[in-house]
């Protein structure tokens, strides 16, 4: 059901920190919850707080026509969610085929979504084109009356589709990939949005293939090309929502968290909530549960249904979670660097450092740290070049660091970027920092190894987690930190030399 906008590993992220009171097998789920329509109306129908707001999108909505990506996002907090159609609007007049995605023809509308949500800078979860079996939708295989629309929308071209735009709006270096699928590639780096940001969903109804153990099987691109499977249920009388197809499909994918992007009633039937709420308690990898939709005049809204409106308020709302904390990726070389020329040379020696950086918002400051104390800052983007001369010999790692944000402070230390540049035959590094191990499940315990071959006055530790400690003299030779919630984190040590003058290194750790 869905009208245009006048619209174990990986997301147990999203919900470890934001869902799980599962302390033992009787725990009780809490996904997220979420609506279409107005948000605001459902939460005085059922007091639910939506973490999710959900909209749906015409092809070229947001870029092409209507409100830009950045005006939706931003009323769509906490977390959005947004479906992707082939229509032009409110008209049924498909804008682009299955098959047109998969060749390419839509990567401009891709790549301005991509960008849009690394410029957004919090979680996102995508539907993209759902309810593909569904033939009401322009994008299916099959029209209303069973005629096959050819091969343009057949389910191999959707599932090509599906791979193409999964692959684009996660973005980084996607070429190689496309061309083992035997497409075209896109032809340029594009901005990383991980899986911490952006949860792509899969999203059949599994209720129009009730009787297979696998629903919509024919249509699913492959466990690396989904993050989430989502299932859409509506009773529009008793007992017509397929609960034994819902209870198939979460089955059929016991390695990827689950959702119910769309679930409804156009009757008031206590009893079918009753059942969703019983669902979302005792399955504990469903993440995500959105009621459609909440609005004046629709045959959704639970405005006249009143014993839904007491079973919801009574079962479903009070184990809605809330959204977690935001863990942003890392910028890619292509969109942050630092390049050193020449790299290495007896003393002294000059040397012509080129900052680059092509973030999603504007810098606003940045810092450069030449690795033998002294240090170069300045408000607005970095100049195209800077010039440094080292007077001793030594093994420099010099970072450039830049805030698209304030506050412009250590601890706020994300975007940074290093090179190296060796000054003399017998160079010996300042300042490293080495996280062992570097990547594991959370809880995830890491050691941190400091070498420091100069003596400082202070000393920060900023692990990336929104954590910090910080010590006189020279830092302990090993620091501890456990990261609680997965995510990519850029671990920094600060050794502050007097005055203005610092050395910085970086390691980074991946948790799952």
């Amino acid at each position: 059901m869905r009208s245009p906008l006048p619209l174990l590993v990986l997301v147990l992220a999203l919900a470890g920190g934001a869902a799980a009171a599962q302390g033992g097998p009787d725990a009780v789920n809490k996904p997220l919850l979420g609506i279409a329509g107005q948000a605001d109306r459902f939460e005085s129908q059922t007091g639910q707080d939506s973490q999710v707001r959900h909209i749906f999108l015409g092809w070229g909505q947001g870029s092409s026509w209507g409100p830009p990506f950045a005006q939706l996002l931003a009323g769509l907090k906490p977390i959005p969610m947004i479906h992707i159609g082939t229509d032009r609007g409110r008209a049924p007049i498909e804008a682009i085929t299955p098959a047109g995605i998969a060749a390419g023809r839509g990567d401009a509308y891709l790549v301005a979504l991509n960008q849009a949500i690394a410029a957004y800078g919090g979680q996102v979860f995508v539907r993209v084109m759902a309810e593909m079996n569904n033939p009401r939708n322009l994008y299916a295989p099959t029209r209303l009356n069973g005629v096959s629309k050819g091969p343009s929308h057949s389910a191999a071209a959707y599932k090509q589709a599906f791979r193409r735009a999964y692959l684009i709006l996660h973005g980084g270096d996607v070429d190689a990939i496309l061309r083992r699928l035997g497409q075209r590639p896109v032809g340029r780096e594009l901005a990383v949005n991980p899986t911490t940001a952006l949860i792509v969903i899969w999203n059949p109804i599994a209720g129009l293939d009730a009787d297979s153990p696998r629903p919509a099987q024919a249509f699913y691109p492959g466990d690396a090309y989904v993050d989430m499977v989502g299932n859409d249920m509506f009773a529009s009388r008793t007992g017509v929502a397929s609960l034994a197809a819902n209870e198939a499909l979460y089955r059929a994918h016991p390695d990827k968290p689950y959702a119910l992007p769309e679930w409804g009633l156009s009757i008031d039937d206590p009893g079918f909530v009753a059942k969703i709420c019983t669902f979302l308690k005792t399955r504990p990898r469903t993440k995500l549960a959105a009621y459609y939709d909440a609005r004046p005049r629709s045959a959704f809204d639970l405005g006249s249904k009143a014993a839904t409106r007491t079973e919801y308020r009574r079962c479903i709302t009070p184990i809605g979670a809330k959204a977690p904390m935001f863990q942003p990726g890392l910028p890619t070389s292509a969109q942050l660097r630092l390049t050193a020329e020449p790299p290495r040379g007896d003393a002294p020696l000059d040397v012509t450092f080129e900052p680059y950086a092509n973030l999603a918002k504007p810098v606003l400051r940045w810092v450069l740290v030449f690795g033998d104390g002294k240090v170069q800052e300045q408000s607005g983007p970095p100049p195209d070049s800077v010039t440094h001369t080292y007077t001793k010999n030594g093994l420099y790692n010099a970072t450039l660091t830049v805030y698209l944000e304030p506050p412009f402070v250590l601890a706020a230390i994300r975007n940074v970027a290093q090179t190296q540049v060796k000054v003399g035959k017998k160079a010996v590094e300042p300042l490293r920092l080495a996280a062992r191990p570097s990547s594991g499940r959370a809880p995830f315990s890491v050691s941190f190894r400091a070498t420091v071959t100069v003596q400082g006055t202070s000393w920060d530790f900023i692990p990336g987690d929104g954590t910090s400690r910080s010590g006189q003299g020279r830092p302990p030779r090993f620091l501890g930190h456990t990261y609680t919630t997965p995510g990519i984190y850029r671990a920094v040590l600060v050794v502050h030399l007097g005055q203005n003058e610092r050395l910085l290194s970086y390691a980074d750790v991946r948790v799952r």
